[in-house]
Order: structure tokens, then C-alpha cells, then sequence
């Protein structure tokens, strides 16, 4: 099988179109912004499937039925419990349906795969210096990070592109981006804020010459793709209570208050996490019986 993953978010800065090229690396296959670059060779498709970037499910059956190779439908968000046996019964046996979250009946659970670890790992800089990664949006709380940086006087460095998958989000992440930019400046502390669109080798390699890795969202009761990310750079990670940090292995506080310079500077565990791609592979396999 060619395998092919399709995300209409491709190119931009989105953590799907991220994910596409992530998952279209690690299953070898090709990853593709619209249905109109593939041809019948390519079997299955992934379809990265986010309502934003669609205009409705009629957009999404559209593309579906478009689709010449067995059309996987990827859901990444948070659907309403009804969708699935709906997509499931118009779709009947012309498409798989997978969901990210919960288990559903009659879809494959397909969880979130990582990044595979790049480059030699490094050695832990001997001084304290804080860091985090993902998108420049308010619900990534760096503002808190910034504040901990502040009152412990220690560097900070936060790699936090602005997210350009939809124009609302755009507005969003530059306008929070700004924000950051300035709480930085005021606190007169070593606080950089690298808005670049960084690779992901690039991001890793930043993100070992830190000591420690926070994560501030609360209330996350999924898989973090940030939290991931920051895990292949073998730092310890610490985070709020939250499905996300549990999956890691991070170290979990109640508080950014509980983190003192004797909090940090005690050995803490580097994270560790499953891969998720044996799901992805599994797949395949089932219907490479079934459609041999």
C-alpha cells in the first residue's frame, strides 16, 4: 500500500499540518494538501479531519467520495457522541472513521503518534534555564511561565510560533504573541520569546539547551502534542495536574508556586511516553488482508 495523508491545513502553522507530515514520515508514505494531488496509487488516505477547516460535514463527504484509495477518516477534535455512527451510516463500508479520543463503536482508535527522538542527545546545561514549546495561543498560559521566571530571577526561553491555520486564529496568536513579547520586556528578566516557525529538529535542539520544560494549560485531559514534542529533548517536565502530563511521565504540581530554585534544582525523572504508531499499523495490516 501507498500510503498517503491528507490535511487541508498543510504548510501552515497548524499542529495538524504539523501532525500530517509527522505521520506521513513515519508510516513512509507522502503527505498532501487537497484531494487533487492524489491519484488511485495512493491507498489508504488519512484524512486529518478538523471542523475548522471545513465547511461542514457535506464539505467533508464530499472530499471523502473523491478519494480513489481507502479513505481513513483521522478525527482530531472533540466530536458530539452522535457523529460517528452518522458518519458510520452514510459512509457505510466506503471509509473508515477513527477518532483521537475516547473510543467509539464502529471507529478505530487511532491515538496521537510522536515525533521519532532526533539528533545525539545532550548533556543538561549546568545552570537552571527554563523552556517551553507550542503555539502562540492564551490557552498555553505562558504569561504564568514568564511570571515563575520572573520571581525565581532564572532564564526563560518559550518557543511559541504564531499559528496560522484560519484567519481568527491567526488574529488570536499575534495578539497573544504581542502580549508576550511585552510582559517580557517588563520583567527585566532573561525572558526570550522565539515567535520563528521553527523545524522540528530545530525545536528539539533548542529545547536541550534548557534544564527544565514547564507546561502551564490546565484542565488538558487529553494527549499534548507540545508535551510530546518537549519530551524528546530529555528534560524533565514539569506541568499542572493533567491527562496530558500523565501520559509523559511529567512531574505534576498543583501550583507553579510549589516550583522554588531547591524544587529545581533536585533530580527529577525525564519523561517517557508510548509511541502510538503500532495503531496506525495495525490498521494498515487489517486492510491489507481485506483488500489484498
Amino acid at each position: 500500500m501507498i500510503i498517503a495523508v491528507l490535511s487541508r491545513s498543510l504548510g501552515r502553522q497548524c499542529g495538524i499540518s504539523e501532525y500530517a507530515r509527522c505521520l506521513a514520515e513515519r508510516l513512509g508514505g507522502v503527505s498532501v494538501k487537497s484531494v487533487e494531488e492524489l491519484s488511485a496509487s495512493f491507498s489508504p488516505v488519512f484524512i486529518q479531519y478538523e471542523p475548522s477547516l471545513y465547511n461542514g460535514l457535506p464539505d467533508l463527504l464530499d472530499e471523502v467520495s473523491q478519494v480513489e484509495g481507502i479513505p481513513v477518516i483521522d478525527i482530531h477534535t472533540e466530536i458530539p457522541i452522535d457523529i460517528v455512527p452518522a458518519l458510520i451510516s452514510i459512509l457505510k463500508s466506503s471509509a473508515v472513521i477513527a477518532v483521537k479520543r475516547e473510543p467509539r463503536l464502529g471507529a478505530w482508535l487511532l491515538p496521537h503518534i510522536s515525533y521519532a527522538p532526533v539528533g545525539t542527545p545532550r548533556t543538561p546545561p549546568d545552570e537552571i534555564h527554563l523552556g517551553s514549546f507550542g503555539f502562540a495561543l492564551p490557552n498555553k498560559r505562558y504569561d504564568i511561565l514568564i511570571d515563575l521566571a520572573t520571581r525565581l530571577h532564572i532564564p526563560l526561553t518559550i518557543l511559541a510560533a504564531t499559528a496560522n491555520a484560519t484567519p481568527g486564529i491567526e488574529d488570536l496568536s499575534q495578539a497573544y504573541t504581542d502580549y508576550l513579547v511585552g510582559r517580557a520586556f517588563q520583567s527585566r528578566e532573561n525572558i526570550n520569546i522565539v515567535s520563528a516557525f521553527l523545524s522540528h529538529e530545530q525545536i528539539v535542539d533548542k529545547l536541550r539547551d534548557c534544564s527544565h520544560l514547564l507546561c502551564a494549560m490546565e484542565n488538558l485531559e487529553r494527549t499534548s502534542g507540545s508535551m510530546r514534542m518537549m519530551a524528546l529533548a530529555n528534560r524533565p517536565i514539569v506541568s499542572l495536574y493533567c491527562a496530558g502530563a500523565e501520559e509523559v511521565g511529567a512531574v505534576q504540581v498543583q501550583s507553579f508556586d510549589e516550583i522554588t530554585l531547591p524544587f529545581l534544582e533536585r533530580s527529577h525523572p525525564t519523561p517517557s511516553f508510548p509511541d502510538g504508531l503500532d495503531a496506525y499499523l495495525g490498521l494498515i495490516r487489517s486492510l491489507e488482508k481485506v483488500y489484498a
